[in-house]
This record gives C-alpha cells, sequence and structure tokens, in this order.
C-alpha cells in the first residue's frame, strides 16, 4: 500500500515579536573631521532619543544624526493559524558537496518533521487535499 500526503501551502507574514520591546538610538555624526560621536543611549520610546537629539544639537550646535531602530519579529501563518515552520529537507541541491573521490551519501530516508521546541504551541500544519488523511486526536 502506497501512503500519499498532500501537504498545504500556508503564506507566512513577519510580525513583531510581542515578548520583546523595540529600543531607539541616536548617534550624532556632526563634526569638521571626524563624527561626534555622542550617543543618546538605548531607549524605549523615539520621543526620548528625539529630547536627547534636541538637547545636544542645543549644547553643541551638531545637527546632525544618525537614528537606529532595531525591534524582534517572528514569523507565523498569514492567516492565523498555528502552523510550525518545519525545517527544509536537504536536497542535493543543498547538500554540501563531497569531493569527487568520495562516494554519494545514500539518499536519506523519508522522516517525518522534526517537532516544535519544548514549550511551543505551534504544531506542524496538517495535511489537506483529497488524500488527505483525517487529523489524528
Amino acid at each position: 500500500m502506497t501512503v500519499r500526503k498532500t501537504l498545504r501551502f500556508v503564506p507566512y507574514r513577519i510580525a513583531p515579536d510581542l515578548l520583546s520591546e523595540p529600543e531607539y538610538e541616536a548617534v550624532c555624526v556632526s563634526g569638521d573631521d571626524a563624527d561626534c560621536g555622542a550617543a543618546s543611549g538605548t531607549g524605549e520610546t523615539p520621543m526620548g532619543v528625539a529630547a536627547w537629539q534636541f538637547t545636544h544639537s542645543a549644547e553643541t550646535g551638531h545637527t546632525r544624526f544618525r537614528r537606529t531602530f532595531h525591534e524582534y519579529t517572528v514569523t507565523e501563518p498569514a492567516d492565523g493559524s498555528e502552523c510550525a515552520i518545519a525545517p527544509r529537507a536537504r536536497t542535493a541541491a543543498t547538500a554540501p558537496r563531497t569531493p569527487a573521490s568520495e562516494p554519494p551519501p545514500a539518499p536519506a530516508a523519508s522522516t517525518p518533521p522534526p517537532p516544535p521546541p519544548p514549550g511551543s504551541t505551534a504544531r506542524p500544519c496538517p495535511p489537506s487535499g483529497p488524500d488527505a488523511s483525517p487529523p489524528s486526536p
């Protein structure tokens, strides 16, 4: 008996990680021969960094800054499901090259995707289509 599966494509999106806060920072890049280098330090809001910029400008006359914004993100299914992302299996195109003197590695047996990390609520996407078996409880 041949077992067939139809896997469904799940589009993903990048979303902010709600478990972390964004970070803002500014560095003064004004100066005749070299950048000033004064930094605001990391702030949780852009207003705090802007206040530092205004103060630094008033004290030094410097008007050019490089501002950065950092945030953590996660990839998640765009449809809101809880499907897990399984790593792609290696293929001949992605496998490391071996010297010509070595025999090519034997093809890997089909294995199920690894389970989600401990504590994760994600689960693999269920198969769909006419050949899909009903989900097990």
